[in-house]
């Protein structure tokens, strides 16, 4: 049927012919909540996974792959896939949102901004990079140490995978190189929090039972970075529904919805400026890239 511009069409009674099945098709919704398509198959990687021009690599054999790659919004004026509208994890696995959150008046809206942007950066646009996303800001001092900004990535299809199975956390992290690699600094206390699905009602800033575990980010590679953290680390941050703290951390990791990083104004950059030219501007950011789970 092709649709009139302006016209509405109402169907039912369909009918399935012949004997074939259907596969659902589960499009990527910008507004889910996490958890809402309900339990998904983890990938598991059945063969070292790597950047396209081989050069580094992002899964191992048998590892749980909970984000790959992710693309952003595809607009149809310009094409571009770099927009953060309707940003998705991309691939296999792929169609879990990704977003980012920030303090507005402490950054955003602060008289201190000099700038601030963001970028996805999968492989429709970088074919033989490191798939990652990230936002930075651009400060003047003084430092705002209650300042916070965060990314964060839904499970497939924006349901729940489980990963009981596995004993660690892996996440390629980075961030501008002014804040991440510059010597006598090192990012202190970035936050990891696993939230399970969405709860009605429930508080926590995700929405679901959340658990979490800090970190700090000392690896100064660049796109390199990777960060690995004992699942038993992880404690109980808040609880929706049925779950109790005594639960909280198996329901979980039995029912992963969301990870989400934050970066907290403590781990902010006010102590190297950006470059000779700026000499009172500082950049913060954070780039995430893969994320998967391990034994190793």
């Amino acid at each position: 049927v092709d649709a009139a511009p302006g016209q509405s069409y109402f169907f039912d009674d369909i009918k399935l012919l012949g004997g074939g099945t259907v596969t659902p098709i589960v499009a990527a919704n910008p507004l889910a909540a996490q958890g809402s398509a309900g339990p998904q198959t983890l990938r598991i990687a059945a063969a070292d996974i790597k950047t396209g021009d081989g050069g580094l690599t992002l899964f191992v054999a048998g590892e749980g792959v909970f984000a790959h790659d992710y693309k952003g919004g595809l607009e149809a004026a310009t094409g571009n896939f770099a927009s953060f509208t309707g940003a998705t994890t991309d691939g296999n696995p792929g169609g879990g949102n990704i977003g980012y959150f920030q303090d507005d008046v402490g950054l955003s809206n602060s008289a201190s901004k000099v700038a601030e942007g963001g970028w996805v950066n999968g492989t429709s646009l970088a074919p033989l990079g490191a798939p990652n996303f990230f936002r930075y800001f651009v400060m003047k001092a003084p430092a705002i140490p209650t300042s916070y900004m965060g990314l964060y990535v839904n499970a497939t299809n924006n349901g729940t995978v489980d990963v009981s199975g596995f004993s660690k956390i892996k996440l390629g992290l980075w961030g501008p190189g002014e804040m991440y690699e510059r010597a006598g600094f090192t990012p202190q206390g970035l936050e990891v929090v696993l939230a399970g699905p969405k709860v009605a009602g429930c508080a926590t800033g995700s929405g679901g039972t959340e658990i979490r575990q800090t970190f700090n980010a000392d690896q100064k590679i660049g796109a390199a970075s990777l960060y690995k953290l004992a699942l038993s680390g992880f404690t109980v941050k808040g609880i929706c529904g049925t779950d109790t703290n005594a639960t909280a951390v198996a329901s979980v990791l039995s029912h992963l919805a969301r990870v989400v990083i934050t970066v907290p104004g403590t781990a902010f950059n006010f102590t190297i400026p950006t470059d000779a030219n700026l000499p009172s501007a500082y950049a913060i950011g954070l780039n995430l890239g893969r994320i998967g789970f391990t034994n190793n």
